[in-house]
């Protein structure tokens, strides 16, 4: 085992026994990359060695060798008592792997790795591999500088693990395979932080104790579920960026979005839940893609809660104010006290699903004259025979369960005659059947087009008066 160092401050290949004062670090030797001075070490050949230690100002670029060979630098034992304060970078197609199989190392990285591409869509990212447990301390950063979303760091074997301790894990990329887990330490920082490029975590398991976050109209993707503790956060961070679950459940810690960020659940079964406190939701929470969103706790909304065609959002806990919107077929269920004001999109067929109305004290918006859009009370079975009564003129909705007694009162905007029916479930369903305003005019101009239809047809004595008293049914004052 040999310690050898980069002989002069000067730019040259590691590969050239020359530039290193006891020949070219080998496995199981250290390696020194500490003299003074601004300059370069290109590795272009596969190596491996036991120990590095870097200076602020020197680089370690990990290029291909020729013909374009990709080349691989494994540091098996970490930085002893020193760090990596200068700057590693790994070009397209090429490796740095830290750490050994079934072996926990330790990596002092006070400076930047850079895992590299070449631009294209198609070209795949330098890679940070793990093998066995390595933590990564300091405060350095490890920035993911592709342009899609393919592996930038994963596991070398089954049961790898990365701590993040300190570190500032940026950019685009992919983190995780199924080899690696992933835990982001208290003083961890995950944030996804390029305009329309983004980071997702793919890791066997994921544990964050510290901050994961989207900001600058980045996209922070989960496809693995991830378990909060302590002050683990995951957040949309600023305006345009997102927070997007792909079948994952976050369980712990804080959830949140900024004013003008979103979250979204997509094409797959997700869940909040086991929250310490209420997710504020400053921004959007939007359900979409035919997904679902189960949110076990509370929701402070200061924002909006948006779903979408064919999804479902279900939120167990408490809502405290804000709007909600229906859009599609949608479905939305409250399970608690919930004062947001929820409006159904035109030509909704989406259901609001209330567990007990009598914890909803917001507006309902949308209805009017839109039969296919319902609102199915829960704890009302149809069996009982419900009473719906008229809205009233302060535009409060009533419906009594003669058998238990149940009363149930919803402010509507707009206005309607509203009937109850039986949904699959055997509760009632709520939809207003009243013609409206809205839906005159087209009804006006189908009477109008059958009518001059019959004109064609009958005689031509028909004076024109009467062809318009087959619209006079419409006259009500209320339409004025």
């Amino acid at each position: 085992m040999t310690t050898t160092s980069w002989a002069r401050g000067v730019s040259g290949f590691f590969n050239a026994p020359s530039n290193w004062t006891n020949g070219v670090p080998m496995a199981g030797d250290t390696a020194l990359i500490t003299s003074k001075g601004t300059y370069s070490v290109v590795s272009s050949e596969s190596g491996v060695i036991a120990t590095l230690k870097m200076a602020k100002d020197a680089t370690l670029a990990i290029l291909p060798g020729p013909p374009d060979i990709p080349d691989t630098l494994d540091v098996t034992s970490g930085t002893g008592t020193g760090a990596l304060a200068g700057t590693i970078t790994i070009a397209a197609q090429d490796t740095l792997e830290l750490g050994a199989d079934f072996t926990a190392t330790t990596f002092d990285n006070a400076g930047a790795i850079d895992t590299q591409s070449e631009g294209s869509l198609n070209d795949p990212n330098g890679v940070l591999q793990i093998d066995g447990t390595v933590t990564l301390t300091g405060k350095g950063q490890i920035n993911l500088l592709g342009v899609n979303t393919l592996p930038a760091i994963s596991g070398g074997a089954p049961f790898a693990k990365l701590i993040n301790d300190g570190n500032t894990i940026s950019g685009t990329g992919l983190i995780g395979d199924e080899n690696l887990s992933f835990v982001n330490d208290a003083k961890g920082v995950v944030d996804s932080n390029k305009f329309l490029g983004g980071i997702e975590l793919e890791t066997q398991s994921a544990v964050n104790l510290g901050l994961m976050e989207a900001t600058e109209g980045s996209e922070l993707s989960f496809a693995t579920d991830v378990t909060q503790s302590g002050k683990g956060e995951i957040k949309a961070a600023t305006p345009v960026s997102l927070v997007t679950l792909l079948g994952a459940t976050i369980s712990g810690g804080l959830v949140a979005t900024v004013k003008g960020a979103y979250l979204y659940a997509t094409s797959f079964d997700s869940a909040i839940d086991n929250q310490k406190k209420a997710i504020n939701n400053a921004g959007t929470i939007d359900v979409n893609g035919g997904g679902s969103l189960t949110i076990e706790g509370a929701v402070k909304n200061t924002g909006a809660l948006v779903v979408e065609t064919i999804a479902s959002l279900t939120v167990d806990g408490a809502v405290e104010g804000g709007a909600a919107e229906i859009m599609g077929s949608g479905r939305m269920s409250f399970s608690s006290a919930s004062s947001a004001n929820v409006s159904f999109a035109s030509g909704s067929t989406g259901a609001l699903i209330l567990k007990d109305a009598s914890q909803f004290t917001g507006t309902v918006t949308g209805m009017t004259g839109n039969p296919d859009a319902a609102i199915d009370l829960e704890n009302i079975s149809f069996a009982d025979n419900p009473v719906v009564s008229p809205v009233s003129a302060k535009g409060v909705l009533t419906v009594a369960d003669p058998v238990t007694h149940t009363v149930d009162t919803i402010k509507i905007v707009g206005g309607g005659m509203f009937t109850a029916s039986l949904a699959t479930d055997g509760s009632t369903l709520i939809s207003d059947t009243l013609l409206t305003p809205a839906t005159v005019p087209l009804l006006a101009q189908s009477m109008a087009s059958f009518g001059a239809s019959t004109a064609v047809a009958a005689s031509s004595g028909a004076s024109g008066d009467d062809h318009h008293q087959s619209l006079d049914f419409l006259a009500s004052p209320h339409w004025g």
